[in-house]
């Protein structure tokens, strides 16, 4: 049966022909010499207890994560991404498996490790079952990061979050009411911009126009959204080489994004050749 996992066989009757085309490989792989019955495949599908296979996936899960393990966001602690997916089932075979009127599901549930890139645990529920409601079997590392989407935005579960020790990002709904106790906005200063490059016999200058803006440090854990426009030039006078930096700050608005010129101001910049 592992075999069967492993390599994506479809069907009992899939993994059988599988085996027929390498009996030669049966002995050495411990299965004998006799060719496999797909009954006795059945039998021990249906009596052999799950867990067994259960406690390896999961060893085998757990391996792959220290393996793959890399530090991609620079944050202290596990990154988590919570979701599900809906596989849908027919309902004249899995009666069980009613989801709505004429179409039958399940709903697989799984918690993916954002930086080892491997799920680290999952469950299976019925199709109806609301996304809320998985979230409450999964056991929450202290100092980690669970991301959601707003289908999983139940408050109790997220506190229990809070209290392991952990944080949460969450999409909020569009009915939410709540009160901001503490807001701090810090964006990396890293923008993004256009440049107007010239080079003649003379000079090589350049303009910057930024399409995005930065948070400024403006006092102990005060920032500003600000905007810079520049001008530089590389040019030669009496042999010496000499950079002019001409900068205009703008100030924006994190709403809108409408920039105006800012009562702060950079000083020009100019730097000769020794």
């Amino acid at each position: 049966m592992m075999f069967g996992q492993l390599s994506n066989r479809e069907s009992l009757r899939d993994l059988i022909v599988a085996f027929e085309a390498h009996r030669a490989k049966q002995y050495h792989l411990g299965l004998g010499r006799n060719p496999i019955a797909k009954a006795t495949l059945a039998y021990a599908n249906q009596n052999r207890d799950y867990r067994i296979f259960e406690d390896f996936v999961f060893y085998i899960m757990k391996e792959a994560c220290e393996r793959r393990a890399t530090n991609i966001l620079e944050i202290p602690g596990n990154k988590y991404a919570f979701d599900s997916t809906t596989i849908p089932l027919c309902l004249s075979t899995f009666s069980w498996a009613k989801f709505r009127r004429k179409k039958g599901g399940v709903k697989a549930h799984v918690l993916y490790d954002i930086e080892a890139q491997v799920p680290a645990f999952y469950t299976v529920t019925a199709a109806s079952k609301h996304d809320s409601t998985a979230i409450r079997s999964i056991h929450y590392e202290p100092n980690a990061y669970y991301i959601f989407d707003r289908a999983y935005d139940s408050f109790k579960e997220l506190y229990r979050i809070h209290l392991t020790g952990s944080f949460f990002v969450v999409r909020a709904k569009t009915n939410l009411k709540c009160t901001t106790v503490k807001w701090k906005r810090r964006m990396p200063n890293i923008v993004c911009g256009i440049y107007d490059v010239a080079l003649d016999a003379q000079e090589l200058s350049w303009k910057e126009n930024q399409l995005l803006y930065r948070d400024n440090p403006v006092g102990e854990d005060k920032y500003k959204p600000v905007a810079f426009d520049s001008k530089a030039r590389i040019y030669l006078d009496k042999g010496k080489v000499i950079f002019e930096y001409l900068p205009t700050l703008w100030d924006v608005n994190p709403n809108t994004l409408e920039k105006r010129l800012s009562k702060d101001d950079y000083p020009t910049y100019i730097s000769t050749e020794r």
